[in-house]
């Protein structure tokens, strides 16, 4: 008999075979104990819970109280003077995506018992939040931007905004993710879509119907009138603390979310991030001082009362944001 297949060891290897199995041991060193490892990696990536739905934000889209119900249909545009700015021929249409966002995870803070539609700005493929709202008084009724327009090249806080051949915008601190958050800030003449001339001398007759002036909006979309934001602010019945957003110290029970985006000042500075908001409309000032001055509206975030501002904050090189009504 060969001495490797004694009773002995036949008996010892049995035994041996039984404590392997008993361990899981079916000696294929690939799925094993003290094999290379690939079956717990190949767990962790076909089985496992990625680690981005772990940490990534919900998307306001997602929202079961938060609608976006928008159409395909492009809308076409009023065309501009030819004393304008350069603009663009595309037009601005409606869109079923998800809600924009800046790079960082911070999220537009939207009333999400609201139901918003959508635009896309095809200059530059920016999508905004919109809303229809109606007066609660006079039963008149707009649609609106819930959100400042972001479009144009950024200029330094130090600057003009004095090119004529493109839109420029002022990012509070000089910070592009500050538009990104809170919109663009524009002077007068910028907002207007007018020669930066115009925020020194009067160009009322360039602005022949202000309550219909696209200015730097998307086509179809016009730079909101003072009556426009009284339907607004009568659209809650909460008045200013339901257009400011929860971020700026109100309700937003409106939807409209205003937000405290602050300014740049005729002084080439910034001043009131998060705690003022600031915007023109189309009409000048009075004949005293239309050369230099628009009429505008401001709020900050510790009074509930709607402020016609006057002095510097109405200058026209005042950098404020700037809210789109759809034309109809």
């Amino acid at each position: 008999m060969n001495r490797y297949l004694t009773p002995r060891r036949l008996i010892f290897g049995f035994a041996f075979c039984l404590l392997l199995a008993a361990f899981g041991c079916d000696g294929d060193s690939s799925s094993g104990p003290g094999g290379d490892g690939s079956a717990a990696t190949d767990l962790s990536s076909s089985d496992g819970i990625s680690s981005s739905n772990e940490t990534q934000q919900k998307p306001l889209s997602s929202s079961s109280s938060t609608k976006i119900d928008g159409s395909s249909s492009s809308v076409k545009g009023a065309g501009s003077s030819s004393s304008s700015k350069v603009s663009s021929s595309s037009t601005a249409r409606s869109s079923s995506s998800s809600a924009p966002r800046s790079s960082s995870s911070w999220v537009l803070p939207l009333n999400y018992e609201i139901t918003y539609d959508s635009l896309i700005d095809d200059r530059d493929g920016q999508k905004y939040y919109t809303l229809r709202v109606t007066d609660k008084f006079t039963d008149a009724s707009i649609t609106v931007m819930a959100q400042n327009l972001n479009y144009g090249t950024m200029v330094s806080g130090d600057s003009e905004q004095s090119n004529n051949a493109v839109v420029e915008k002022y990012c509070y601190g000089d910070d592009p993710e500050n538009c990104n958050r809170y919109g663009g800030l524009y002077q007068w003449a910028e907002m207007m879509a007018l020669d930066n001339s115009c925020n020194t001398t009067s160009c009322a007759h360039l602005v022949a119907d202000t309550s219909n002036h696209q200015g730097i909006c998307p086509d179809g979309w016009r730079v909101m009138t003072h009556n426009d934001f009284d339907i607004v602010i009568n659209s809650s019945g909460d008045g200013v603390r339901g257009v400011r957003s929860g971020l700026f110290g109100g309700l937003n029970t409106s939807g409209y979310t205003l937000m405290g985006s602050g300014g740049r000042s005729p002084t080439k500075g910034f001043e009131g991030l998060r705690t003022l908001a600031i915007w023109f409309f189309p009409n000048e000032h009075g004949t005293t001082y239309k050369e230099t001055r628009a009429y505008g509206y401001g709020i900050n975030s510790s009074s509930n009362t709607l402020v016609a501002y006057e002095s510097s904050l109405e200058n026209k090189t005042y950098g404020g944001a700037l809210r789109c009504v759809k034309a109809e």
